[in-house]
């Protein structure tokens, strides 16, 4: 699968459509945590996964259906 079928796989199944997370999209959730803005942030886990993690069982279901037709 090339670099942008499996964008477009994930964005598919994605919370926040179109949206693909870029290198630069985590370089700025880090810029933030070494802010002054980020002052009042302490003991927290930052997820930069556009909600797949906890809120969308979606992308987990689409994974299985694909592995189930390639074999």
């Amino acid at each position: 699968m090339t670099k942008e079928g499996a964008e477009k796989f994930v964005a598919s199944a994605a919370n926040l459509k179109e949206a693909v997370l870029e290198p630069e999209d985590v370089a700025q959730a880090a810029l933030y945590l070494a802010s002054d803005d980020a002052k009042y942030v302490s003991g927290v886990n930052l997820v930069i996964d556009g909600g797949y993690n906890l809120t969308n069982p979606s992308l987990a279901l689409a994974m299985k259906s694909l592995l189930s037709h390639s074999n």
